[in-house]
């Protein structure tokens, strides 16, 4: 069975619809879906601060092999001489 992609957003709008139609007959069955949900939106935001992580630290790799090129430049250019 394949789940269908969802956002955070997605995720939000549900528990918003849950909170919307919440009322005393249905409260102790909404909180375990509000639970779950808020785990799933804990999940996306993992998800994206692991990727903003990840793109973070792919910059500085390549800022440092820019820096480590140049050294290796320099040094061909010293043994050269």
């Amino acid at each position: 069975m394949a789940f269908p992609h969802r956002t955070i957003c997605d995720t939000l709008e549900e528990m918003r619809d849950i909170t919307k139609k919440s009322n005393f007959y249905n409260y102790k069955k909404n909180v375990h879906i509000l639970s779950s949900l808020i785990e799933e939106c804990q999940v996306y935001a993992n998800r994206m601060e692991a990727g903003l992580s990840y793109g973070h630290d792919i910059v500085k790799l390549h800022d440092k092999r820019k820096q480590l090129l140049k050294e290796v430049e320099n040094l061909k250019e010293f043994k050269d001489a």
